[in-house]
């Protein structure tokens, strides 16, 4: 077939560290192409220079048979690439009206806000998302409804070449997706298709690349190629959806670490359970069911209107988020990029902003010792250490994930409130987080309350599971023999015990 894009000996380096070596490929026109890769395997640096965020130091790149080299995302957008990303490039502060028309707003200096919002509404209903009003700011939105407005926006450029990078990390199910591509298909479309889920790479797409350490191991048509072939090639030999057998024996405690006492708020519903030490309590939810405000609260991020919250037996006000680290709770939030990490500094700055004491001499940063304290949290989440020197904002998503949980790890925290923390990274991470857990709660002091879209993780990692439905803990499953499908029908209120169940505290 006919390539659309073609790209010739591409690298790309940053300092000591190259992100990008000597990468060749082509991508058949009208195709869905899927590139895979574990985090660090130069994924995100390759959507960039796609995108027009970065430049390649070496290589050529061409779209249509014509000379491509983006210098900017509007550049990239006039040739005819659009990108949908991972890490949302939404305006939070604007309407969802005003992110999908940008850079459009028409009327000059008068922004026809009558206009723009009617156009919003037409788009947002041929893409199945007549719930989410143009008016609404987008900080407002669910992640899930981020998720699509940014690739609802992707799509109405009408590009020749839509990059989607990991669109499903956030969506509770793929349906919607896969309607969306079915219905933009087209022979003068082209999908650069990124994601960790071989699921919907065998669904989706005809061919993928496979990058590990920066190069092309190889490119494949999907249907020619196994699962155990591919992780092969990734480097790993993980399998997808890391399951049963993952619980180890441990030092499970009847001692309440956390407990929530009748807790009522903006969604949730007199929510009562307890957290152990030396357990690991799985949350099992569909999107906006409660279990977001209910981590909140327990993070201090948030209060509830009524009932209360007992850290090691006793009650505490929850009043801030200083205030549950001082009682040791680390929450790790959803949002990696608006809510984890502090852009514009070094990943060693990121780990260590909780520790300052612990890294200083005299009231001042010494850097010898800071960067050395943070080696031993940094190989505790399997973190290489060359990229402590980094600008965090150049690291891939998975490790974005590992700086912030050796900065909860370095704090010292009992309790790690993890709302999922392995959305949109790689299964070699997904296996990194799941060990860190694991040894954790080892010594049956530690405790976690783990909240998961991908609900295989929880079967196979949990030793109870809470399953939330309409602002409620509506079940409660033991985590040993749980199935997915047994956590669906009481998460979608279609089973007795979602109906009837008391929660055992």
């Amino acid at each position: 077939m006919t390539p659309v894009l073609e790209l010739n000996g591409l690298t790309k380096r940053y300092g000591a560290t190259t992100a990008l070596q000597s990468v060749s490929f082509e991508v058949a026109k009208g195709s869905t192409h899927a590139i895979i890769g574990e985090n660090g395997a130069g994924k995100s640096t390759l959507i960039r220079i796609l995108s027009g965020l970065e430049t390649p130091d070496v290589g050529t790149m061409s779209l249509g048979g014509s000379r491509y080299r983006p210098k900017s995302l509007g550049d990239s957008r006039r040739t005819g690439v659009s990108t949908a990303f991972q890490d949302l490039s939404l305006l939070p502060n604007l309407t969802v009206a005003e992110n999908l028309l940008l850079p459009r707003l028409g009327g000059g200096r008068l922004i026809r806000r009558r206009a723009n919002r009617d156009a919003a509404a037409v788009l947002l209903s041929e893409h199945g998302l007549d719930h989410i009003a143009p008016t609404q700011e987008v900080a407002t939105l669910p992640l899930a409804d981020k998720q699509k407005v940014e690739i609802v926006r992707a799509v109405s450029h009408q590009p020749r070449l839509l990059l989607l990078d990991e669109p499903s990390a956030a969506l509770p199910d793929v349906e919607w997706l896969y309607h969306l591509l079915a219905k933009i298909r087209s022979d003068e479309l082209t999908v650069l298709y990124i994601s960790h889920r071989l699921t919907e790479i065998r669904d989706l797409c005809q061919a993928a690349t496979v990058l590990r350490n920066g190069e092309v191991i190889d490119t494949v048509q999907v249907a020619s190629v196994d699962d155990a072939e591919v992780f092969a090639m990734m480097g790993g030999g993980a399998k997808e959806g890391h399951g049963a057998g993952a619980r180890t024996s441990r030092g499970l405690r009847d001692t309440p670490a956390i407990s929530a006492l009748n807790l009522h708020g903006r969604s949730i519903a007199d929510v009562t359970f307890t957290l152990h030490r030396g357990e690991i309590l799985g949350v099992a939810a569909l999107e906006g069911q409660g279990q977001a405000e209910t981590f909140r609260i327990l993070a201090g991020a948030a209060r509830p209107s009524s009932g209360q919250v007992e850290v090691d037996g006793e009650q505490v006000g929850l009043r801030s988020s200083a205030v549950a680290l001082q009682h040791g709770i680390s929450f790790v939030a959803e949002e990696r990029k608006t809510e984890g990490i502090f852009p514009g500094l070094s990943t060693l700055s990121n780990v260590t902003i909780g520790s300052l004491d612990k890294v200083g001499a005299g009231g001042l940063l010494a850097g010898p010792k800071e960067h050395s304290s943070t080696r031993r949290w940094a190989k505790e989440v399997d973190l290489n250490v060359r990229y402590l020197r980094m600008d965090i904002d150049a690291l891939s998503g998975g490790n974005q994930q590992k700086a912030i949980l050796a900065r909860s790890l370095m704090r010292g925290s009992k309790y790690l409130l993890l709302y999922d923390p392995s959305r949109g990274v790689d299964v070699g991470t997904k296996s990194t987080i799941y060990d860190l857990m694991e040894r954790f709660v080892a010594d049956g002091e530690g405790a976690i309350l783990w909240y998961s879209t991908d609900l295989a993780e929880l079967t196979g990692v949990c030793d109870r599971i809470l399953c939330f439905y309409r602002g409620a803990v509506v079940a409660e499953v033991t985590g040993e023999g749980s199935t997915v499908n047994t956590l669906l029908a009481a998460i979608t209120g279609h089973s007795n015990d979602a109906r009837e169940s008391q929660v055992r505290s």
